[in-house]
């Protein structure tokens, strides 16, 4: 896979764009590409360290917006989830994975489409556990556990700074849980490790544009374009789950 290097990195900065202007889109982008030009197995080992180094250091940037009180439950359910993920992931059922991943997108959208002006925000337990469960096992899995928590923290709408912010926090739980697992399991192979590792080299480069187009952009325009991408990947998952 090393001389699929010019593919590779030119995704992996493109992804790290997405994610620190969004919040959110690391994985499924750079997987989502990756596995046009290899299989899809192959495109998932390699977003293990860039993913993790992306969150940690858009976290770092931007901790002063967190607030944790909102993110007391899901976290510790990620936690719970992400190593079951890891261990399942040729035992777990992607279509019907995908089918419930539409169904949480869809509410999502729905809420945001419709109940912007008084909208209610999921709730921390009841809501909060199961998203954060699902989100674990699919970041164990595929490295792809964004969507259950981008529907979560969008239902509270949060200004930008602090919406991206914890979805760090969250993507940051399950990356180093998972890069662990990984290590602990001896899942990828030396060249593959080697390939995350010269990945994580272009993230400073995208996070330091990503951040620039979160500063400049108005806040409607954020909305829209996260809506947009959520609307995107709610397609996109039902059309993996037929």
């Amino acid at each position: 896979m090393i001389h699929d290097l010019g593919v590779i990195l030119p995704v992996i900065l493109l992804a790290a764009i997405i994610q620190s202007s969004t919040g959110f889109g690391f994985g499924l982008v750079a997987v989502g590409l990756l596995a046009l030009f290899m299989p899809v197995q192959e495109a998932a080992s390699l977003n293990a360290l860039p993913a993790l180094a992306l969150n940690l250091m858009l976290l770092w940037r931007l901790h002063q917006h967190l607030q944790w009180r909102d993110l007391r439950w899901i976290a510790p359910a990620i936690v719970v989830a992400t190593p079951l993920g890891v261990v399942g992931l040729l035992a777990l059922d992607s279509q019907v994975m995908y089918a419930i991943l539409a169904l949480v997108l869809g509410v999502a959208l729905l809420q945001s489409f419709f109940g912007r002006v008084g909208a209610r925000p999921w709730h921390p337990l009841w809501l909060g556990i199961p998203a954060g469960l699902f989100s674990g096992l699919l970041a164990g899995a595929y490295g792809t556990g964004g969507p259950p928590v981008i529907a979560y923290v969008q239902s509270y709408q949060y200004e930008r700074h602090r919406h991206v912010v914890c979805l760090q926090l969250l993507l940051a739980i399950a990356g180093t849980i998972r890069v662990v697992s990984l290590l602990v399991q001896d899942a990828l192979t030396a060249e593959q490790w080697m390939l995350n590792a010269l990945g994580s080299l272009v993230i400073p480069l995208g996070a330091w544009i990503g951040l620039s187009l979160l500063r400049r952009m108005p806040q409607v325009w954020l909305r829209r374009g996260i809506l947009g991408m959520l609307v995107v990947l709610t397609v996109n998952c039902a059309l993996k789950a037929l």
